[in-house]
C-alpha cells in the first residue's frame, strides 16, 4: 500500500487525470440503460414457474388479460348499452389484442330435439324496459356473463382483452391506446370507464422508475452536500467524497450498459446505496487528514497524507472487503436482479474504495488546506460528547449489555409475524390510481389475474373432460378463487341445451350413450357438440391439431383458468402449493402440469424471496466473519465483529413487524446491505481501539480515545449514509420508501452497535485478541 501511496504522491496529476478520463468513456454507456418492470423476469428462466409459463403461452397465445369497466347506475338501460356497443370493435383493433369478450359478443346456447342453435345472448340493445329486464334474467342465467362480464348490480359493465405473447405486446403503447380510445367523444362521461391489469401495471412500474431516478440523484447529492458542508466545514471535505461518489456511480452505471442488465425495481437504488456508501472511505481519510492538522501533529501536507494513509489503509482496506463480501452475498440469491445488485454494488463500492485511496491522496496534494483547519481548530463540544458518552456506556456496561440482549429477544418473538408480499399493485400506496382500479375489477368482476392448468390427453374423451371437471371443483372451493373457465363448461352448456335446456343434462355426457337400439361412444357425443362452436370460442381453452389420417381436428390439450380476487403474494404461494399438491396426489405428470399462469408467478417470487433472504443471509454473515477472523488473527475477534450486526438484522426484522413492513423484492435486500455496511463501524472502532491498547492505554482510557478520533469519521459516516437512504422515502414505489425508512433505522442500530455496544462488549469481556497482545508485548 505504501508503494502505491508513494505512486500516487509522486504522479498526482497523472492520477487524477486519469480517473476522470475513464468516468468520461463510462459516461458514453450511461445513456443506453434500460428499464425492465416485468416480474417473471425476476424469477431464474429455468425455474419450472417460468417454463411452464413459457409453455402456455406459446400453445394458447398468452396468458395475460386487461380488464375495461364502465360503471354508471345508468349503463343496463337502452341509452347506456347502445351508447357503448362499438367500444368492443374499437378494442379488438388495439395491436396485442387477440380477441375481446364481453356482453356484446358474449353467447348464448339454445336447442332441443337433437338440434343447437349458438347466438348472441344480446343479438340487439333493447328498446324497452321488458327488454331490459329479459336480457337481466338471461345475463343471471349465464355463469360466463354474470359477475365476469356484468357486476352484481347491474351497474357496470366489463371488457376482457385477450392478449397475445407478452413478449410482443408494449405496455405503454397498449395502455395509451385504451386511453385514447375511452376518451373518444362518444364515450365521454358521465360514466366512469377504468381498467387494470398486469401490462398496465408494469407500464405504471417503469414511468415510477424512470420518475425516481430522476428525484433520487439531484436530491441526493444535495443532502450529501450539506451533510459533508456540516461535518467538515470546509468545501475539500465536500468536493472530495462528492467526486468520488459521482465517479463510482457513473462507472457503475456505465458497466450496467456494457453487461445489458436493466434497471429493476431492485436495481433502482444502486445509485442511491452508492450516494449513501461510497464516500466512506473518503470521509474517514479526510477526518483523520484534518484531525491531524487540528491536533498539530503534521505541518506539510505530504507527510500528513503519508500517515494517514499508512494509519488508515488496513482498517479502510479490511472495511472495504468485507463490504464487498456482504454486497456480494447477493450472488447466492436466487433472484437475479438481487445478483445483479450484489454484483453491481460491489463492483460500485470497490471503485469507491480504490479511487479513495488514489484519487483523493492526488487531490488532497494539489489542494490547499482550509485555513481554520490548518491553525489548529478543534470540535471542543463535539469531543466532549463523545467523551461523555464512552464514559456512560463504560460505565454501565453489564446494563446496557443486558438492556440489549432484552431488545433482542423481544424483537425475535415478533419475527415470526413477519409478512411478505410481491404483489406488483401493492408497489403503490392505497388510493393510489392503479390500486383502485385493480381493488374495484376485484369486487365487481373476481379480478384481473388469473392461474392456469393444462391437461393433456384426448380432450374429447369425457374421462378426460371429468378429469378437469375434477380440477376445476377443487380450485371453485379455494376462497381465493372467484371462478374457473374451460372447455368444460361449454360442453355442459351444449349437452343441456341437447336436451331440451333439462338442468339434469348440464354434464359431461357418458361413457356410452343409449340412443334406441344404437349406443355411441360419449366421445362422439362430444365431438358432435363441438361442432356446433366456432374456431375462437375455443382457440384459447384448447390446442387444435388436424388428425391426418381421419381428418377430424383433434384437441389435444386444454386449459382450465381461474380467475383470482385480490390476495396478497403469500396467500397465492399457499394457493399454488395446495393445488400443485392435489394434482401430484391425483394425476401424473403426463396428463396434467403444475399450477401456472401469470399470478403464480408472484406466488414463486414470495418463495424466492424467503429463501434467498436466509441464503444470502447466511452466506453473508459466514464470509464477514471468516475475512474479520482472518485479518484480526482470532476467530474470536470475528465474533466480535459479527454479534453487533446479527443484534442488529434481529432488531430490524422485528421492528419490520411490529409496524406491519412487508418483506419485499426492495426490503428483502436490506440484510446484505445493513452487513456490508454495518460492518464498517465495528471494524473501524475495533483496530483503533486494539491500537491504543497496544500503545499502553487502559480500556477505558482507549475507548475515549477511539471515540474522539475514528468515533468521528465512523459518526460522520453513519450520518452521510442515512441522509443518502432518506431521499428513497420520495419514492413512488411503497417497497422503496420503506427500504428507505428500514435501512435509515439499520444503520442508527449498527452505529449504536459500534459505538455503545462494543464499547461495553470488550471492557467488560477484555477479549484476548486485544487485551492478550497488549499484555504479551508489555
Amino acid at each position: 500500500m505504501s508503494k502505491l501511496n508513494n505512486l500516487v504522491l509522486k504522479f498526482p496529476r497523472t492520477v487524477i487525470a486519469l480517473s476522470l478520463l475513464i468516468t468520461v468513456i463510462m459516461l458514453t454507456f450511461v445513456p443506453s440503460v434500460q428499464f425492465e418492470p416485468d416480474v417473471k423476469k425476476m424469477i431464474p428462466d429455468d425455474f419450472p414457474a417460468v417454463k411452464n409459463l413459457a409453455v402456455l403461452d406459446s400453445i394458447f397465445g398468452g396468458s395475460e388479460i386487461i380488464v375495461v369497466a364502465v360503471e354508471s347506475d345508468s349503463i343496463f338501460t337502452p341509452e347506456g348499452l347502445k351508447k357503448f356497443a362499438s367500444l368492443e370493435a374499437l378494442l379488438t383493433d388495439i395491436e396485442g389484442v387477440e380477441r375481446v369478450m364481453s356482453l356484446y359478443s358474449a353467447k348464448e346456447i339454445t336447442g332441443g330435439a337433437g338440434m343447437l342453435s349458438i347466438n348472441n345472448l344480446m343479438d340487439k340493445v333493447p328498446e324497452t324496459v321488458a327488454g331490459i329486464n329479459s336480457l337481466k334474467v338471461a345475463v343471471k342465467k349465464s355463469d360466463i356473463v354474470y359477475e365476469s362480464m356484468v357486476s352484481k348490480d347491474f351497474k357496470a359493465l366489463s371488457f376482457f382483452l385477450m392478449l397475445g405473447n407478452i413478449s410482443e405486446v408494449n405496455d405503454a403503447g397498449l395502455r395509451d391506446e385504451i386511453l385514447r380510445i375511452i376518451d373518444i367523444e362518444p364515450y365521454r362521461g358521465p360514466e366512469n370507464i377504468y381498467f387494470a391489469g398486469l401490462p398496465i401495471t408494469r407500464a405504471g412500474i417503469v414511468e415510477t422508475m424512470q420518475s425516481d431516478m430522476k428525484s433520487f440523484m439531484p436530491y441526493g447529492i444535495l443532502l450529501m452536500i450539506f451533510l459533508l458542508a456540516l461535518s467538515f466545514r470546509s468545501w475539500m471535505g465536500v468536493f472530495l467524497p462528492l467526486s468520488v461518489v459521482i465517479m463510482s456511480i457513473i462507472w457503475t452505471l456505465g458497466l450496467m450498459s456494457m453487461l445489458g442488465i436493466k434497471f429493476t425495481m431492485i436495481s433502482i437504488l444502486i445509485p442511491v446505496m452508492l450516494i449513501a456508501v461510497a464516500n466512506d472511505y473518503g470521509i474517514h481519510i479526510i477526518a483523520h487528514y484534518f484531525e491531524n492538522f487540528k491536533r498539530k501533529k503534521f505541518t506539510e501536507k505530504d507527510a500528513n497524507i503519508r500517515e494517514t494513509i499508512a494509519s488508515l489503509n488496513k482498517p479502510i482496506f479490511l472495511a472495504g472487503i468485507t463490504t464487498i463480501v456482504g454486497l456480494m452475498s447477493l450472488l447466492g440469491h436466487f433472484l437475479p436482479p438481487a445478483k445483479e445488485l450484489g454484483l453491481l454494488a460491489g463492483f460500485g463500492v470497490f471503485v469507491a474504495f480504490t479511487l479513495s485511496l488514489t484519487f483523493i491522496p492526488a487531490a488532497l496534494k494539489n489542494l490547499r488546506i482550509p485555513p481554520w483547519i490548518a491553525h489548529g481548530g478543534q470540535d471542543h463540544r463535539f469531543n466532549r460528547f463523545l467523551q461523555g458518552w464512552g464514559r456512560f456506556f463504560v460505565r454501565f456496561k453489564r446494563t446496557v449489555m443486558v438492556v440489549a440482549v432484552a431488545g433482542v429477544i423481544i424483537a425475535g418473538l415478533k419475527i415470526p409475524t413477519l409478512r411478505i408480499d410481491t404483489d406488483p399493485i401493492h408497489y403503490y400506496r392505497e388510493g393510489s390510481e392503479i390500486r383502485v382500479n385493480n381493488e374495484r375489477i376485484s369486487e365487481d368482476f373476481g379480478g384481473s389475474s388469473q392461474l392456469s392448468i393444462i391437461v393433456t390427453g384426448d380432450i374429447k374423451e369425457p374421462a378426460t373432460l371429468r378429469r378437469m371437471k375434477e380440477i376445476s371443483l377443487f380450485l371453485e372451493q379455494q376462497p381465493a378463487i372467484t371462478r374457473t373457465l374451460s372447455i368444460v363448461d361449454q360442453v355442459e352448456l351444449l349437452n343441456e341445451a341437447w336436451h331440451d335446456g333439462d338442468p339434469a343434462f348440464r354434464a359431461i355426457p357418458e361413457d356410452k350413450i343409449a340412443m334406441g337400439d344404437t349406443v355411441i361412444s360419449g366421445r362422439s357425443q362430444v365431438a358432435q357438440l363441438l361442432q356446433f362452436l366456432d374456431e375462437e370460442d375455443v382457440e384459447q381453452l384448447v390446442q387444435m391439431e388436424e388428425n391426418t389420417i381421419t381428418f377430424e381436428t383433434e384437441f389435444v390439450r386444454a386449459q382450465i383458468i381461474a380467475r383470482i380476487n385480490r390476495i396478497s403474494s403469500a396467500e397465492i404461494l399457499e394457493l399454488n402449493q395446495k393445488v400443485d399438491e392435489f394434482i401430484e396426489t391425483n394425476y401424473s405428470k403426463a396428463e396434467v402440469s403444475p399450477v401456472t399462469g401469470s399470478a403464480s408467478i408472484m406466488g414463486t417470487l414470495t418463495d424466492l424471496i424467503a429463501r434467498g433472504q436466509l441464503r444470502s443471509l447466511a452466506i453473508s454473515l459466514v464470509l464477514v466473519f471468516l475475512v474479520t477472523s482472518l485479518v484480526f488473527r482470532s476467530f474470536q475477534a470475528g465474533l466480535y465483529c459479527v454479534f453487533p450486526l446479527g443484534g442488529a438484522v434481529i432488531l430490524v426484522f422485528g421492528f419490520m413487524a411490529y409496524f406491519g413492513i412487508e418483506l419485499n423484492t426492495a426490503t428483502s435486500m436490506l440484510t446484505s446491505i445493513l452487513i456490508g455496511v454495518g460492518i464498517d463501524y465495528t471494524i473501524h472502532f475495533l483496530w483503533h481501539y486494539r491500537q491504543f491498547v497496544r500503545e499502553g492505554m487502559d480500556a477505558q482510557e482507549a475507548v475515549i480515545q477511539t471515540l474522539t478520533t475514528s468515533g468521528k469519521g465512523i459518526i460522520f459516516n453513519a450520518f452521510s449514509v442515512m441522509v443518502g437512504f432518506i431521499i428513497l422515502m420520495v419514492s413512488g414505489f411503497l417497497p422503496i420508501f420503506f427500504f428507505g425508512f428500514v435501512i435509515i433505522f439499520s444503520i442508527g442500530m449498527c452505529l449504536i452497535g459500534a459505538l455503545a455496544l462494543l464499547p461495553a462488549l470488550v471492557v467488560w469481556t477484555k477479549p484476548r485478541f486485544i487485551f492478550g497482545e497488549a499484555k504479551s508485548e508489555s
